[in-house]
């Protein structure tokens, strides 16, 4: 019986979900210049720096470690932890990208 009713609602929500990339937002691709922009914006300082990465701290206590490799992209994978740490969605951190350029 409990399995007959979680398929049927399973099957609602994916009905809801006519088109999965309707709900997936991509990740942006950055240059470590601007992602430590958009951290002080956010009220970030640089902490210190141990070879090619460097710490943010916020007044709050959060830390945030990025990777500076010059001319090279942060990973999406990387970038997406950082955003997490952050505390942001996805959305928030692309309208802090639409402000900040």
């Amino acid at each position: 019986m409990f399995w007959k009713q979680f398929n049927l609602f399973l099957k609602k929500i994916l009905r809801l979900a006519v088109n999965k990339k309707d709900f997936m937002i991509k990740t942006p691709i950055l240059k470590s210049k601007e992602l430590v922009r958009i951290l002080e914006k956010l009220g970030f300082s640089k902490h210190h720096q141990v070879g090619s990465h460097a710490q943010f701290k916020h007044p709050d206590g959060r830390r945030i470690t990025v990777p500076i490799h010059q001319g090279k992209d942060i990973n999406k994978k990387t970038l997406r932890g950082i955003i997490d740490d952050l505390d942001l969605t996805r959305e928030e951190f692309i309208e802090m990208l639409k402000i900040n350029k």
